[in-house]
């Protein structure tokens, strides 16, 4: 809630109404979940390389989307919180990401290592 005040201080500040901001903070929010699925497709793709297990792209992928649908599917259980679709298409752009981030670097990495 704290960025949620901080908001609100600008925008007494600049004569704004606080629905000129909630689009902002919507879009910062949206934001934040690709940059944790990210984290989780980077860590994620470690994993299964390290555990040496054929098509662990692939694995990385059904792991991180089966993870974001159980966090959506949570948040119908936990009062306060709502199942939201419009946070699958963010999630999944930030896994993909992170997942695609590993592969090139490990492509990169074996190409100079072959030099």
């Amino acid at each position: 809630m704290h960025f949620v005040n901080v908001i609100v201080k600008v925008n007494n500040k600049l004569n704004h109404t606080t629905a000129d901001w909630y689009s902002f903070y919507i879009l910062v929010r949206k934001f934040a979940h690709s940059v944790e699925y990210l984290v989780m497709g980077v860590a994620s793709s470690f994993f299964f390389l390290v555990w040496g297990k054929k098509r662990s792209y692939l694995l990385a992928v059904v792991f991180c989307a089966v993870v974001s649908i159980c966090d959506q599917l949570s948040k119908i259980v936990v009062p306060g919180r709502e199942f939201d679709i419009t946070d699958i298409p963010f999630d999944v752009m930030g896994y993909l990401i992170g997942i695609l981030f590993v592969y090139v670097a490990r492509h990169e990495w074996h190409k100079f290592k072959q030099r």
